[in-house]
Order: C-alpha cells, then sequence, then structure tokens
C-alpha cells in the first residue's frame, strides 16, 4: 500500500510538473486612478484601437459577448461606428450618446515581441501514378516523403486597457496584459478578450 501511493503521489507531481510546462497563462494588472467604483457601472462601450477591422470586431465581439453574460448591457464599437468612420474622439463620443454607454473601455497593442520557432511537419507517403494499368495497388509508386523543418513565427503581446467613466469624464482605470507567444492572432485575441473583462468584474466595475 505504501508503494502504491508513492508512486501514486510521484505520478500526479510528474503531470502537474508537465502541465505547468506546457503552458503559460496571461498575466495583468490593474491600476485605479482615483477612488474605485462603489458599484458596477451599466452601459460598457468596448473600443479596440487597429487598422484591421477584422479582428478589431472579432476583438470587441468577445469581450461584449462575455460582458453580456455577466448582465451587463455592452457594445462594441465596431458596431456603432461605420467602417468608413475613422476611429477618433469625436466618433466615439458620438457613439457614446448614441448608446448612452457610462463606461468607455479602450484597448490598443502596446507592444509586440516576435519569436520564430523551428517546428517540423510529419513524414508520409507520396503517391505517383505510373501509367495506366488495371485498378490495383501497382498503378502507383509509392516514395516516403521525409519530415520537413519549418519556422513558425510567434508573438507575445502587451495590450494596454483603459477604462473611462462617462459621467465625470475621466481616466478611472487602467489595465495592462501581457499574452505569452502565442501562433495565430486569434489565440491572442481570445484569451486577451477573456482576461480583461474577467479581471474588469472581479475589480467591480462591470456585473
Amino acid at each position: 500500500m505504501t508503494h502504491h501511493r508513492f508512486f501514486l503521489a510521484a505520478a500526479l507531481g510528474l503531470l502537474l510538473m508537465l502541465l505547468s510546462g506546457c503552458a503559460q497563462n496571461p498575466r495583468i494588472a490593474a491600476t485605479w486612478h482615483g477612488d474605485r467604483v462603489s458599484e458596477p457601472v451599466d452601459g460598457i462601450l468596448v473600443v479596440g484601437v487597429g487598422n484591421d477591422l477584422t479582428y478589431r470586431r472579432m476583438f470587441e465581439d468577445l469581450i461584449v459577448r462575455e460582458l453580456a453574460a455577466g448582465g451587463n448591457t455592452a457594445w462594441a464599437s465596431s458596431r456603432r461606428i461605420d467602417s468608413a468612420t475613422p476611429l477618433r474622439r469625436e466618433s466615439v463620443e458620438q457613439a457614446v450618446r448614441d448608446t448612452g454607454a457610462g463606461l468607455v473601455v479602450v484597448t490598443r497593442l502596446s507592444n509586440q515581441q516576435t519569436e520564430f520557432v523551428e517546428s517540423r511537419e510529419e513524414g508520409g507517403v507520396k503517391a505517383r501514378r505510373r501509367h495506366d494499368t488495371p485498378l490495383d495497388f501497382f498503378r502507383y509508386d509509392y516514395t516516403l516523403v521525409e519530415p520537413a523543418d519549418y519556422l513558425v513565427a510567434r508573438s507575445a503581446v502587451n495590450l494596454a486597457t483603459d477604462v473611462y467613466r462617462v459621467e465625470t469624464g475621466t481616466l478611472a482605470y487602467s489595465l495592462d496584459t501581457s499574452i505569452p507567444p502565442r501562433d495565430t492572432r486569434i489565440e491572442i485575441i481570445d484569451e486577451a478578450a477573456l482576461a480583461i473583462a474577467a479581471r474588469l468584474r472581479r475589480d467591480g466595475l462591470v456585473r
């Protein structure tokens, strides 16, 4: 029984070590500017600053969805501001008037580091047709394809988020979100949006 417990504990410890080494979680730090809010503010306009409308909208929509799941009313700026209209203070202010938002959450990229890591695709079997013979295995020449090495770009990013209270017209709160190296923009957007929405909820700005 003692040996069984020892091996079980060792196996669990090894599993935890492997899991902790395989994935790095986003890091997020918050700063209050002045007094903390006493209760959640309803009506949040979410603004993602970026040139690519597709990714901007994806990011904003994810945050809006998370906020709505908690019972908040929220809007994506990319769906309230015409795509032909530049994202400027005036256009954001108009969106605030149109929606009646009480908070404006603005997120922008503050830093990006890209690294190239070597990866290897699996080998396989490549079939090449030989000639018109009856349908059988010997219609093709089969050759082994060696695994190929190639470089994959992985990016780590820092995002700066500022939260403005419409009632006072002041900067109330800021977030600095660090996403470890990821293979795709979609991974970065997903993790950042979830982390930001969760931290806003945790610190009481939203429900």
